[in-house]
């Protein structure tokens, strides 16, 4: 093993950072997801029209676009851990309600771009901005240039 390899190992060696990597691939993972489900979900469950979906999207977009900016500096003052954990847990109630709507049958258009814009709200919002914070947190800010993160993650430092 080369030594910049041996580097890059010692972070797993960290079970914060373990946890912290575990739960973003989870969250990422469902994100995207979503991010294909609702639309699909609105197109082949509901029958939408092109327009329905050019308005879902534009919920899914304003969503991001109404709370990047005006999240990221208020979540870097709150407990990180438990944004990110309540931000994937709002995301699940969401795609919950979708599911019970459907079963149902009382699903309709206009729940799907509420879901989208809340959904996409609480990922940009809160879940991502809280990630790169807490990493901050975890690694010391030499470990971090150790491991090739770079300060970009590391806010604060």
């Amino acid at each position: 093993m080369t030594g910049e390899q041996q580097r890059q190992s010692r972070v797993w060696r960290h079970p914060e950072f373990r946890k912290l990597w575990a739960a973003q691939v989870a969250s990422l993972a469902g994100s995207q997801v979503s991010g294909l489900a609702v639309p699909l979900t609105a197109v082949v469950v509901l029958g939408a029209t092109p327009a329905q979906m050019g308005i879902q999207s534009m919920c899914w977009t304003a969503g991001m676009v109404l709370v990047a900016l005006l999240a990221g500096p208020r979540v870097d003052r709150l407990p990180r851990r438990r944004i990110m954990i309540g931000a994937d847990i709002g995301c699940a109630l969401l795609l919950a309600s979708v599911l019970a709507a459907a079963t149902a049958g009382v699903l309709r258009i206009g729940q799907l771009y509420v879901v989208s814009l809340l959904f996409s709200m609480l990922v940009v919002g809160f879940a991502h901005p809280g990630a790169g914070g807490l990493l901050g947190a975890l690694l010391a800010a030499r470990m971090a240039g150790r491991f090739g993160l770079g300060r970009s993650w590391l806010p604060g430092w």
